[in-house]
C-alpha cells in the first residue's frame, strides 16, 4: 500500500525509511501544479515528523521539503510556506547528537571531527561566534565539525539567500538580522512550535482542510490519545539538557541570542491562531500553559506577564 494511502485511510504508523519522505529533489518535484507549499526543513525541528502527518491534508505531491533558505519559497514560486520551530536550547543539543551518533546523519565524517563532549562543541560555537566568524557561505561538509551551524539556526534559516544547492550550501549574513526573520515568519502561512506538536497538527490540518481531527480536544484524554504521530529520531541517541552544568547552558545561551526573540514571537504568535481555531470549533485544542513549563520559561516569561 502506498504512504500515502495509509495516511489516507488512517493506519497506524510504521518505520519508514525518512529519506523516502523527508526530503525531495529540487529537479524532480513538479513546482507546475497548483498550490505547492513549501516545507523550509530547518534541522532538528521535526520537520520530517511534520511533513509526513501533513502530506494527507495538503494533498499528494503537494509539500516540497528542503532544508533550505526561507527565500526559496519565492524563488520556486511557492504558494504557501511552511515550518516549524523549536525552544533554541533543546534545538543545539539535538543538532549535536545528530551528528554526533544519528545513523543516517548523511557525512560520515562529522563522526570523527565532532567533539566527543557536547561541552566542547557549544564553547567552541560560542568562542566562533564571539570572534565573528559564523557568517558568510556554508555547507555542512565546510563546517569546523561538518555538523550544523547552531549559531541561531532558525533565525539564519528566515534571513539567509538560497545558492541553488539546496540542502547543503546557504549564504548566512554577517549580522542576524531578528526584525527581518520575525517579519517572515509572521508571513510564513503555517506555523509549528516543537513543544506543542499535536497541538500544531491540529491547526495546521484544520488551516489545510478547514476540518478539525477528532483527537484534537485536549479536555478529553479517549480522543486526544487517537492522535497517532510521526516520532522521526534518526537513530539519535536519547539525550536531556538537564545534564548539562549552568556553564554549558550559558553557552547555548550565547549563541541562540537571536532565536530566543524569534521562538517567543512565534509561540506569541501560534498561541493566538490556536485561540481563533478554538474558538471557530468550540474545543480545547491547547490545555498546557507553554509559559509555565519549567524548560521554557527562561525564553517564554515576558508572554506570562
Amino acid at each position: 500500500v502506498h504512504l500515502l494511502q495509509k495516511l489516507v485511510a488512517g493506519t497506524s504508523h510504521k518505520p519508514v525509511d525518512p529519506f523516502e519522505y523527508c526530503w525531495d529533489d529540487e529537479e524532480t518535484f513538479d513546482f507546475n501544479q497548483e498550490g505547492v507549499i513549501y516545507l523550509m526543513h530547518i534541522p532538528k525541528t521535526a520537520a520530517c515528523s511534520l511533513k509526513y502527518d501533513l502530506m494527507s491534508a495538503a494533498g499528494a505531491g503537494k509539500i516540497f521539503s528542503q532544508e533550505s533558505c526561507y527565500s526559496f519559497g519565492e524563488r520556486c514560486h511557492a504558494s504557501a510556506v511552511l515550518t516549524m520551530l523549536r525552544n533554541p536550547r533543546s534545538h543545539v543539543l539535538s543538532q549535536y547528537y545528530q551528528c554526533s551518533t544519528s545513523i543516517d546523519w548523511p557525512v560520515p565524517k562529522s563522526m570523527r571531527t565532532v567533539p566527543e563532549r557536547f561541552d566542547d562543541y557549544v564553547h567552541g560555537w560560542a568562542k566562533w561566534r564571539e570572534a565573528g566568524n559564523v557568517s558568510g557561505t556554508q555547507s555542512y561538509w565546510t563546517d569546523p565539525f561538518t555538523c550544523y551551524c547552531p549559531v541561531s539556526l532558525q533565525t539564519a534559516r528566515y534571513t539567509c539567500q538560497d545558492t541553488g544547492d539546496l540542502g547543503y550550501t546557504n549564504e548566512f549574513p554577517e549580522f542576524l538580522n531578528v526584525t527581518e526573520a520575525v517579519s517572515n515568519m509572521m508571513a510564513t502561512e503555517y506555523l509549528g512550535i516543537d513543544e506543542a506538536y499535536q497541538e500544531s497538527i491540529c491547526l495546521l490540518r484544520t488551516k489545510l482542510t478547514g476540518a478539525l481531527p477528532a483527537y484534537c480536544d485536549c479536555s478529553n484524554a479517549t480522543a486526544w490519545g487517537l492522535f497517532n504521530g510521526m516520532k522521526e529520531q534518526h537513530g539519535s541517541e536519547p539525550h536531556s539538557l538537564s545534564d548539562y552544568s549552568e556553564a554549558v547552558i550559558a553557552d547555548i545561551d550565547a549563541i541562540t541570542f537571536a532565536d530566543r526573540e524569534l521562538y517567543r514571537a512565534a509561540v506569541e504568535r501560534f498561541q493566538g491562531e490556536v485561540r481563533d481555531v478554538e474558538k471557530q470549533f468550540g474545543t480545547k485544542i491547547l490545555c498546557k500553559d507553554l509559559t509555565s513549563v519549567p524548560t521554557l520559561r527562561y525564553v517564554l516569561a515576558p508572554l506570562a506577564d
